[in-house]
This record gives structure tokens, C-alpha cells and sequence, in this order.
């Protein structure tokens, strides 16, 4: 054997063994994915929801899903699964993310701050609806007040009472002292 045919050898020999250890991580890393996937999947089992309750949970995300799928995707009812949506939804928000890594930051600030003031404006159109509509369920009900008939009092009429007498505080002090002295007249001459 020649040395170039050694050199080779040991490269391809180094390339295999780091091609191995990456394989050998990958793995790893899919037993502890499998791992935490076995968890939850006894915790869903184990939750407390018999299979129909399961069944429900699992079609409403479904649907779910393919709100979000349709909405972003674009694409018309195509038989999909969860999975497979949930993928592409994926594939494309990393699409997204690259694309917008790319634009310059600027433009992106900019876009940022007009989908912010059109967020706030939102927030106002919705609270100044929500106050019309407080409004006008106000007006309403004074209308209903106005139209009924006004309420005979019955039993005996009301009458004012009159204010409790004041009574107006003497000097605490004076008192206090008489108090006193009272006291010590009455402990020395006992």
C-alpha cells in the first residue's frame, strides 16, 4: 500500500466514525423525543377521558387545524393528516421566517409598526362599539321606564324623621382632672 492510499483510508476511516457519532446522537435524540411523546400520550390516556371523550378532543383539533391550514396554506380541502398539516404549516412558517430574515430591517420595522397602529385602531373601533351598544342598551331600558306605568305607592306614606339630638362633648379634660382628684380624695381620706 502506497501512503497516499493510507491517507485516504484514515480520512475516509474519520469521516465514517464522524458520520457514526452524528447518526448515533440522532438516535439518541429520537429516543428521548419517542420518550416524551410514550409521557404524554399516558398522560392523555391516563387523564381521566374515556376513548369518546378522546375521539371529540382529537376531531376538534383536527378541525382545528385545518382552519389554520386552510388559512395559511391556501390550499382547498385536500385529505390531510393532522400530521401532514401540521407540517406544512411548519415548512411554511420557516419559509416565512427566512424570507423575512432576508428583507432589510427597516422595511421591516415599518411594516411592524403600520400592523401595530392598525392593531390599536381595532382595540378603539371595538371599545367605542362595545360603548354604543352599552348606550343604546341604556336608552333603551330609560324608554322601557318611561312606558310603563308608574308604580302606585301602597301602605303608609312615607315621613321624614327628625334628627337624633347632638350631643355635645364637655371638656374631657376638666372631667379627666375632676375625675383625678376624686380619686385620690377618695383613696386618702378612706
Amino acid at each position: 500500500m502506497t501512503v497516499q492510499a493510507v491517507k485516504t483510508d484514515q480520512k475516509d476511516v474519520r469521516i465514517l466514525s464522524k458520520h457514526q457519532t452524528s447518526l448515533q446522537e440522532a438516535i439518541n435524540s429520537e429516543k428521548i423525543k419517542t420518550q416524551c411523546l410514550n409521557l404524554s400520550m399516558s398522560d392523555f390516556l391516563f387523564s381521566g377521558y374515556n376513548s369518546e371523550q378522546q375521539k371529540l378532543i382529537l376531531n376538534d383539533l383536527h378541525e382545528t387545524i385545518t382552519e389554520v391550514y386552510r388559512d395559511t396554506i391556501r390550499k382547498s380541502d385536500t385529505p390531510l393528516s393532522s400530521l401532514q398539516m401540521l407540517y406544512e404549516i411548519e415548512a411554511k412558517m420557516v419559509d416565512l421566517l427566512e424570507f423575512l430574515q432576508t428583507l432589510p430591517e427597516d422595511e421591516v420595522k415599518e411594516v411592524k409598526q403600520a400592523k401595530e397602529a392598525e392593531q390599536r385602531q381595532q382595540i378603539k373601533e371595538e371599545k367605542k362599539n362595545q360603548q354604543r351598544i352599552y348606550q343604546e342598551e341604556r336608552i333603551q331600558k330609560a324608554l322601557e321606564r318611561a312606558k310603563a306605568e308608574p308604580k302606585k305607592q301602597t301602605g303608609r306614606r312615607l315621613v321624614t324623621r327628625s334628627q337624633p339630638p347632638v350631643i355635645h362633648k364637655s371638656d374631657d379634660k376638666k372631667n379627666d382632672a375632676e375625675a383625678r382628684e376624686a380619686k385620690e380624695l377618695a383613696f386618702l381620706f378612706e
